[in-house]
């Protein structure tokens, strides 16, 4: 689980997308939490706020992390993220380039391929 907190070095598609779900799974467990708490949207409580604070910057980190690995495993820098700033495209192009295509097979700049 050391790949959810670094962004250096390659990881396959299998890995991608458990960091992936780990990520998506905090995000939504902090918000049902949330919710319970405080089913008013528009206002946070002080016991939501002890909440969020730790846990979304950790969430962001670890689907942060793992689409670079993963870009990493695809021979390319982890600047080729900044192609989500293109609406709707830019995230068609990385759902399918990290989630669905093969990385390269030999070792790359980034390293040996992930074994796992």
């Amino acid at each position: 689980m050391k790949f959810l907190f670094t962004i250096f070095g390659r990881i396959g598609r299998k890995k991608y997308w458990i960091g992936t779900l780990i990520a998506w799974a905090i995000f939504l467990g902090v918000g049902g939490i949330s919710n319970a708490i405080n089913p008013d949207p528009e206002t946070l409580t002080t016991a939501e706020m002890w909440i969020l604070l730790p846990t979304v910057p950790i969430a962001l980190w670890i689907a942060f992390a793992a689409r670079i690995q993963r870009m990493h495993d695809r021979g390319k820098s982890g600047f080729w993220l900044l192609l989500s700033l293109i609406p709707f495209v830019g995230d068609l192009w990385l759902f399918i380039e990290l989630g669905f295509l093969e990385g390269d097979r030999m070792k790359n700049v980034y390293g040996e391929p992930d074994a796992a």
